[in-house]
């Protein structure tokens, strides 16, 4: 339970007037700054008792062949992007993904899909009804399908994903639309079977993993096995709502395939990072990824994983996307048909 009521934080004795809270803001950011810094250092030091002896270093043998197998484009790193453009009759969205390996071998993919096309029937109620059951978590974890599909089906042994090997949306049962739990398991099980696919997690919450990243050393970079796949996703709130049906296929992916995913934690620049393997590969992934990672120092990230990244922002700017539809509105709709649709933020006064 949060030590503080919410009773207290939300009174008005609470709260200072403009002009009061600009007096104190410097001195109370500082204060709080410098306790965030004093509890990391302690957090430090009893994570590192903890968890010493299970520290990996990297050894010259293994960078060597992790360095052979990235530049003779035996490894393909696959991103994603979505541009979103809400509509009155639903939002408009396109998926793209793009793969490449260090010898430019670029695969694109691209969708344009709406919420209206989804919901479409003849009743006009029953139409604007199913559009609320499709939400923005439908597009993000068709965009984690179509990535980790395409990293089946390329033919470099080595594959990076941008983010989680196995994502929690594959396992959401809540998506409304057919079919989608079996087609997201059958997935996560060619996944865990294929072995050579990485998961690298750029943005993560979890502040226990981060932590046990901070104590990692860069010279050489170091890497540590946190726990495996399944402790995480029966942990996972969402997941324990399920059917009794989906529920018991969910306890078995988990047992007989998730458990053989380890999630581990690397550092080779100033933030550590998240990665997800198989158990039979686990060194050698955090070896490719970090070998990798050492092209940029500074920010100690797979430089295969931004390549595609770049390559999809560049090919699939959300910029365009956006003037594409205005185009469309002014041209089809004229003024009345673009004004209609226009985005509030658009016509305010700055």
């Amino acid at each position: 339970m949060i030590k503080m009521k919410y009773s207290d934080i939300v009174d008005d004795k609470k709260w200072k007037s403009y002009s009061e809270y600009f007096k104190t803001e410097e001195k109370e950011i500082t204060e709080d700054i410098k306790k965030s810094i004093k509890h990391r250092e302690k957090l430090r030091e009893e994570t590192l008792k903890k968890v010493k002896e299970h520290i990996q270093k990297t050894n010259k043998e293994k960078l060597d062949w992790a360095s052979k197998m990235l530049y003779t484009g035996n490894v393909a790193g696959i991103d994603g992007t979505i541009s979103i453009y809400p509509l009155s009759t639903g939002t408009r969205y396109r998926i793209g993904v793009v793969s490449t390996s260090y010898k430019n071998e670029k695969i694109e993919k691209v969708l344009f899909i709406s919420q209206s096309e989804l919901a479409e029937c003849d009743d006009y109620e029953e139409h604007y009804d199913k559009m609320e059951d499709i939400t923005p978590t439908l597009f993000r974890t068709i965009m984690f399908y179509k990535e980790r599909d395409i990293a089946l089906n390329r033919k470099e042994e080595w594959r990076f994903v941008h983010g989680p090997l196995l994502p929690m949306e594959l396992f959401f049962e809540n998506l409304k639309i057919e079919d989608a739990y079996e087609k997201n398991l059958e997935l996560a099980k060619r996944l865990v079977e294929a072995k050579k696919i990485i998961g690298v997690i750029g943005q993560s919450t979890n502040i226990e993993l981060l932590q046990q990243g901070s104590i990692l050393n860069t010279e050489p970079p170091e890497y540590i096995f946190a726990y495996t796949k399944d402790e995480r996703l029966l942990s996972n709130a969402v997941l324990k709502h399920l059917t009794l049906e989906h529920r018991k296929k969910f306890e078995t992916f988990a047992k007989n395939f998730a458990s053989k995913i380890k999630i581990g934690i690397f550092r080779v620049g100033s933030k550590p990072f998240i990665f997800e393997a198989h158990e039979d590969v686990f060194d050698e992934a955090a070896h490719l990824i970090i070998k990798d990672s050492m092209t940029q120092r500074m920010r100690g990230f797979p430089l295969l994983i931004d390549y595609a990244d770049s390559v999809c922002k560049k090919l699939l700017a959300s910029g365009d996307f956006k003037k594409c539809i205005e185009h469309k509105l002014i041209k089809i709709g004229g003024f009345e048909g673009f004004g209609f649709d226009i985005p509030e933020r658009m016509t305010r006064r700055r």
